[in-house]
C-alpha cells in the first residue's frame, strides 16, 4: 500500500515484480500470471524466479509457492534492473555488488590500456566514462542510506574543523571511493599504502560520494514535482509522511542549506541574493536569524508591551543544490587540510603543498616514468628508509641512509630532504640538475649541495610560460627517476 493505494506488482519490459502481504494473496497473482502464460504460450525462467519475504525473521519457515506447477524457490536477495535488492530492505548488498563490478571493469580497463602512453588527463577520462557510471548506477536510491552522509550532514557547513575527525577515513572506506582511490593510486603510479589525502590532493579530485549526492538531490527534486497520481510520487509521499529512512537521509542533506528550514520568504529573498552575488562568494547570505515580533495588549487603558514572540512559520523546503555541494566540498578541503597539517607521514608534503589543486607536472611531464616518480617524491611514497621503516617497525632517528653509513660512517636520516640535498650518492646528478633547473627558469640557482633546497622550486611559479614549466618539471623529475 501507497498512501491508501494498492499496488501489486512492478513491471518493467519483461521483468515483473509480484507484491502480496501473505502467501495466499500471491499464491493467487501467481495462478492468474500461469493462466496468462499458458492462454499466450509465454515461458517463465524458473531459475531467475525468486520468491522474497521482506523483514522476516532467518528462522521463518517459508510457505510453499507454485507457479506454472513448479515450486517457487526462496532467495534472501535478487537482482531487479541492476540494483540487489535484499530481503532486509537495505542496500548494503547493492553497494557491494557494484563495488565489484566496478571492479572488475576497472581491471578490464588496466589490462586493455597502457598507461605509459596516455596522459594523467586520458586516463581520467577513461575513468569518468566507463568506470565511474557502474559505480554510481542507481545512486539515489543507496546513496542516501551510506553511514557517511550523517556524517557529513552534520559537519558541513561548521566553521570549526575538528584535526581529528575521521571524515576523510570515512569517505575512504565507502565502496565507490574505494573504486576511485584504487584508480588513482594506478594512475599516479604509486603503491596502495600511499596516502588517500596525498592521492585527492595531487590530483585534485574530490570523492565521487559527492557526485552521488548532486545526483540524489536531482532525483529528489524531480520527484518533488511528479504528478501526485504517480506510483513514484506516491512512494514520495509515503516517505516523507512517515518519515521513512530515505527521505530522512536526504532531509538532513538538504538542511544544511538554512534556505530550506526558513520560512518562504527569508529563503526566497536568500536564494535571490545568493544567485545574485553568486560571482562574489563573500557577499554570500549564509546566514538566516528567525523573525520576532512584539506585542501589545490593552489593559485598563494602559497600554503594555508582552515578551517577544518567536515565530514559526511552515519551512520553504526550498534548497539550492550547487550552494549545497560547494558546502560539502568547501568541508572537504577544511578536514583534507586539516588532515595534511597533522599526518606524520605528509610532513614533507605539507612543506610545500598549499591547496587543494591538481598539480600542474601531471600535464607537463610526459614521461610516464619521471612523472610516477615525481609524485611517489611527493606524497612519501618511495622506497628511502625514512617510509620503508615505518612498516618494519624503525624508530624515525633509526632510518639511517645505507649508502651514508657504509662510505661516511654517518647516521644521517635517509628522507627526501637528504636525498635531494645532501646524499653524497647523487652530487654528480645534482650538481648537472642543478644547472638544468637555472636555465628553465632562466635564474640563479646555485648548486643544492650548497644547502639550496630544491623544495622552494618544487612549488609553481608565476610569470613563466607552460613551456617552461614543462621544461623545469621534467628536469626535476628525471633527476628523481
Amino acid at each position: 500500500m501507497l498512501m491508501n493505494q494498492l499496488v501489486s506488482h512492478l513491471l518493467w519490459a519483461d521483468d515483473l515484480i509480484l507484491l502480496a502481504l501473505d502467501p495466499v494473496t500471491l499464491q493467487k497473482q501467481l495462478d492468474s500470471l500461469s493462466d496468462f502464460c499458458s492462454t499466450w504460450g509465454v515461458e517463465i525462467n524458473m531459475a531467475k524466479t525468486k520468491l522474497i519475504t521482506f523483514n522476516s525473521p532467518s528462522n521463518t519457515d517459508t510457505v510453499p509457492l507454485n507457479l506454472c506447477s513448479k515450486s517457487v524457490l526462496s532467495a534472501d536477495s535478487y537482482c531487479y534492473l541492476g540494483i540487489e535488492i535484499d530481503k532486509n530492505g537495505k542496500f548494503t548488498l547493492a553497494r557491494n555488488e557494484l563495488k565489484k563490478k566496478a571492479l572488475r571493469s576497472l581491471y578490464s580497463l588496466k589490462s586493455t590500456v597502457n598507461r605509459n602512453h596516455l596522459s594523467f588527463r586520458a586516463l581520467t577520462t577513461l575513468f569518468d566514462s566507463l568506470i565511474k557510471p557502474i559505480a554510481l548506477y542507481g545512486a539515489p536510491l543507496w546513496v542516501p542510506g551510506t553511514p557517511i552522509i550523517r556524517s557529513l550532514s552534520k559537519h558541513s557547513g561548521q566553521e570549526h574543523v575538528d584535526s581529528n575527525s575521521s571524515i576523510l577515513k570515512k569517505i575512504a572506506q565507502t565502496e565507490c571511493e574505494r573504486i576511485h582511490t584504487h584508480f588513482l593510486k594506478w594512475a599516479l603510479g604509486v603503491n596502495r599504502k600511499a596516502s588517500n589525502t596525498g592521492v585527492w590532493g595531487e590530483s585534485g579530485r574530490y570523492p565521487i560520494i559527492y557526485e552521488g549526492i548532486m545526483i540524489t538531490l536531482r532525483y529528489f527534486n524531480r520527484v518533488k514535482g511528479l504528478n501526485n497520481n504517480s506510483l513514484v510520487s506516491l512512494a514520495y509521499q509515503e516517505q516523507k509522511r512517515l518519515k521513512l529512512d530515505w527521505f530522512s537521509s536526504i532531509e538532513s542533506i538538504l538542511k544544511t542549506d538554512t534556505c530550506y528550514s526558513a520560512d518562504h520568504v527569508t529563503s526566497y529573498i536568500t536564494l535571490i541574493k545568493n544567485k545574485t552575488n553568486s560571482t562574489n562568494p563573500s557577499t554570500r547570505n549564509t546566514s538566516i536569524t528567525n523573525s520576532t515580533q512584539n506585542s501589545f495588549i490593552i489593559h485598563r487603558g494602559i497600554r503594555k508591551i508582552l515578551p517577544a514572540q518567536k515565530l514559526q512559520p511552515l519551512p520553504s523546503e526550498r534548497f539550492s543544490i550547487i550552494h549545497i555541494i560547494k558546502s560539502f566540498k568547501k568541508h572537504f578541503r577544511d578536514v583534507w587540510e586539516s588532515n595534511i597539517n597533522i599526518s606524520t607521514k605528509l610532513s614533507y608534503y605539507r612543506s610545500f603543498k598549499l591547496s587543494f589543486m591538481k598539480e600542474p607536472y601531471l600535464d607537463l611531464v610526459d614521461n610516464c616514468k619521471d612523472r610516477h616518480n615525481l609524485t611517489r617524491l611527493r606524497i612519501s611514497a618511495h622506497h628511502l628508509e625514512i617510509e620503508r621503516g615505518r612498516y618494519r617497525n624503525v624508530p624515525k632517528d633509526k632510518r639511517i641512509c645505507p649508502w651514508c653509513k657504509l662510505c661516511l660512517g654517518s647516521d644521517i636520516i635517509e628522507n627526501e630532504h637528504h636525498l635531494l640535498n645532501e646524499c653524497d650518492l647523487y652530487a654528480t646528478n645534482r650538481s648537472i640538475t642543478s644547472q638544468k633547473l637555472s636555465t628553465a627558469r632562466q635564474s640563479n640557482i646555485t648548486s643544492i649541495t650548497n644547502t639550496i633546497h630544491l623544495l622552494p622550486v618544487i612549488k609553481e611559479e608565476g610569470g613563466v610560460t607552460v613551456e617552461e614549466n614543462a621544461h623545469f618539471f621534467q628536469t626535476l623529475a628525471r633527476f628523481i627517476t
